[in-house]
């Protein structure tokens, strides 16, 4: 069933955001807000145990730690700053609040691991597009950021995405 999202309504069809550039949050063009503050990336389709999925560090801090998905809570490592590189970008960095890293991959490929790095706002490597509830990399591409199972502990990675409702449905994000 899918989940209700409360504030990142991310705006445009995935495809459009890589064709034309991505897009920003539907309430970023509204408010002229270039930044996301303390949020959790929660997994829209799924839950583990009854508990909605969110995006984790697992209280990770050293760089190359691997993303993850876990039962969503309230502590700092599940929550994230998305932060438009200019006022006139249509990526994002992807910050976690407790590492104060960025979200990153290293490769282009199918099953690239997502991994925290130090922000540098000039590595496309750590550039995101927001396109549908799609987190996709500028680096790889035609890649968004998924989750294969609801598995609680499970690594985030990147994968092709397409309109297929069970590809999809490992892919989209919103936040609460």
């Amino acid at each position: 069933m899918q989940k209700s999202v409360r504030a990142l309504v991310i705006a445009s069809a995935a495809a459009a955001a890589v064709t034309a550039g991505a897009l920003a949050p539907a309430n970023a063009a509204e408010t002229g807000a270039n930044a996301y503050n303390n949020v959790r990336l929660v997994k829209v389709w799924g839950n583990i145990g009854g508990k909605d999925i969110c995006m984790t560090m697992a209280g990770k801090t050293n760089n190359n730690a691997p993303a993850k998905i876990a039962k969503c809570g309230g502590n700092s490592t599940q929550k994230w700053t998305l932060k438009r590189l200019s006022s006139t970008s249509q990526f994002f960095t992807v910050k976690n609040t407790k590492s104060k890293k960025c979200l990153g991959v290293s490769k282009k490929t199918n099953g690239t691991v997502v991994t925290q790095r130090p922000c540098k706002a000039s590595d496309k490597k750590q550039h995101w597009a927001l396109g549908g509830s799609l987190i996709i990399s500028r680096y790889a591409g035609n890649k968004a950021i998924t989750a294969e199972k609801n598995k609680n502990g499970l690594n985030l990675t990147i994968s092709t995405y397409n309109d297929s409702n069970s590809k999809r449905a490992k892919q989209e994000w919103g936040t609460d």
